[in-house]
């Protein structure tokens, strides 16, 4: 989860590795709820680094 500096949630961040690849349905399913819920959903297929996060978050805006 990142949070703004008011600690209000910005985007989820799920980490998509070589386990996930068997578990699209759920993925899905769990995208859908916190889509309806309000939340951005940031998927990673590896652990990246701060200015990937900066800049994809930076493109929510």
């Amino acid at each position: 989860m990142i949070c703004d500096k008011a600690f209000q949630i910005v985007a989820i961040i799920e980490l998509d590795d070589s386990t996930h690849d068997r578990k699209g349905a759920k993925d899905n399913e769990r995208d859908r709820m916190l889509k309806s819920a309000g939340y951005t959903v940031l998927r990673y297929r590896q652990i990246p680094d701060a200015e990937r996060v900066k800049s994809d978050i930076d493109g929510l805006k």
